[in-house]
């Protein structure tokens, strides 16, 4: 669902994701969406239960953890970690977002000019070269 209205409105985009983020700059917004937030210490994602290695933030078990640590490297695994590690930022205000985890992807970013919503900083910097704002 979108967010409500940002606390910094006199910035003209906002990150929905951790909702901390708000600039005037698409470059600024680009960085902060790109930024690697995939360093997690496994015990924080790992639980041993009945001997078999879970993933916490997949549907992924194993009861070798070498098989375990080569989940942990894959692109499925690693999007959903800087995912709800991103959406963590934005502190106990946005743990109600932790149960949609699973299905990152939907509305991250905001033009607050207009309430133009989107998950891509490219279509978001479409929508700002277009003028329909």
């Amino acid at each position: 669902p979108p967010e409500p209205a940002d606390p910094d409105p006199q910035k003209t985009y906002h990150c929905c994701v951790c909702n901390l983020f708000s600039t005037d700059n698409l470059e600024d917004l680009g960085r902060h969406l790109a930024q690697d937030r995939t360093r997690l210490r496994e015990q924080e994602i790992l639980a041993l239960i009945a001997g078999h290695y879970v993933c916490k933030l997949c549907t992924y078990k194993t009861n070798l953890k070498a098989n375990f640590q080569l989940h942990c490297k894959t692109d499925k695994h690693l999007q959903r970690l800087q995912h709800v590690n991103h959406v963590k930022e934005g502190g106990p205000r946005n743990e109600w977002k932790l149960k949609y985890a699973s299905t990152p992807g939907g509305v991250q970013i905001r033009c607050n000019a207009c309430d133009y919503y989107t998950n891509s900083a490219h279509k978001l910097q479409l929508h700002a070269a277009g003028g329909r704002h």
